[in-house]
């Protein structure tokens, strides 16, 4: 304010600076303005290209690890077939009948797993059967799945890595799915 002031008060000289020192100031401020906005637009739109392209990367990579482990579980299945037949072929009656008969054995898995009973006759024949044990050869070998059972068309455990907390899957969302 005093340099204009005096600018002013001053000859043509003083006044023709002034005017040209500030003409200069407002077109830096401007192109500075336009520099930073067009700088931040194309600094936003690289990290969100990098962002997107660390995303597609991260996708494939989990896919194909889906694909690995579904793969994987596909043979394992595939594997036992011949166990899944024959406990399917146990029940007898019709889908009452069957169902009473699950839920039986639910109930009695479920008390010896609150003792913590691992010897009890039901889960016992679970976990120590060939088929418990070759899951858990293969839990051992892929160490992302921490618990490995096979059930039967109904969802009856037939072979367990460890014990559940309970017998009868075919009630959880994920078998049904």
């Amino acid at each position: 304010a005093f340099l204009i002031r005096q600018a002013m008060a001053g000859n043509i000289r003083s006044k023709l600076l002034v005017t040209i020192i500030t003409v200069s100031v407002l077109v830096m401020l401007i192109f500075g303005s336009i520099a930073n906005y067009i700088t931040r637009r194309q600094t936003l739109a690289d990290v969100g290209t990098l962002q997107q392209s660390s995303a597609d990367s991260h996708g494939r990579a989990l896919g194909d690890f889906l694909l690995q482990e579904t793969n994987s579980l596909a043979i394992l299945a595939n594997q036992f077939s011949g166990e899944v037949t024959i406990a399917n072929a146990n029940y007898s009656g019709g889908p009452t009948a069957i169902q009473a008969q699950i839920d039986l054995l639910d109930k009695e898995w479920r008390a010896a797993d609150e003792e913590g009973d691992d010897t009890s006759l039901l889960i016992s024949s679970r976990l120590k059967n060939e088929t418990a044990a070759e899951l858990r050869e293969y839990r051992n070998t892929l160490q992302e799945n921490v618990e490995v059972f096979l059930t039967d068309k109904y969802g009856a455990i037939i072979a367990s890595t460890n014990r559940t907390s309970d017998y009868y899957q075919a009630d959880e969302e994920w078998w049904q799915s």
